[in-house]
């Protein structure tokens, strides 16, 4: 994902393995079933019923998502597991060869949250899933489990 020369992003694995991580997001979100009560026209409710329905599908994905971890992402960095909490999915991501005292952090929080958005303007899945108030929260970790620095897409982030 990066080199520690220029600290550039590489572009190998790391935007397949992000869509590959809200594929499996949305596929879970699909199949679940719903013991919630539906309008006649197959709408929540209440929003308090599609919040609670949300979290319970969040909880599974990341149940599920956290049987495949850890998930390389490219030869530097790997996906270390999944976190629901509420209506947020975290990702902690370590980047394991990376000296973070040689490093330009804020620039590295631009260039992944430039790579993460341009990822989910991608996917009208995403796109959706926000915009129902989901968060998503990727944490860039070191070797030694220090956060480097800390993406979020919500409600706010523009395609």
């Amino acid at each position: 994902m990066f080199d520690n020369g220029d600290l550039s992003l590489k572009s190998s694995t790391s935007p397949h393995t992000f869509k590959k991580i809200n594929s499996i997001i949305i596929f879970l979100l699909l199949i679940s079933n719903s013991t919630f009560a539906l309008d006649q026209h197959g709408n929540f409710e209440s929003s308090q019923e599609q919040d609670l329905y949300l979290i319970a599908i969040l909880k599974n994905m990341a149940t599920q998502m956290n049987q495949q971890m850890p998930i390389p992402m490219d030869e530097h960095s790997k996906m270390l597991n999944a976190v629901a909490y509420g209506k947020t999915m975290s990702f902690n991501v370590e980047i394991s060869s990376l000296d973070t005292s040689k490093i330009d952090k804020d620039l590295m929080h631009r260039s992944l949250k430039r790579k993460i958005n341009n990822i989910a303007c991608d996917s009208a899945a995403v796109r959706r899933l926000i915009s129902w108030g989901i968060d998503y929260v990727y944490l860039f970790r070191d070797a030694d489990g220090r956060v480097i620095t800390r993406v979020t897409l919500d409600s706010s982030y523009q395609c």
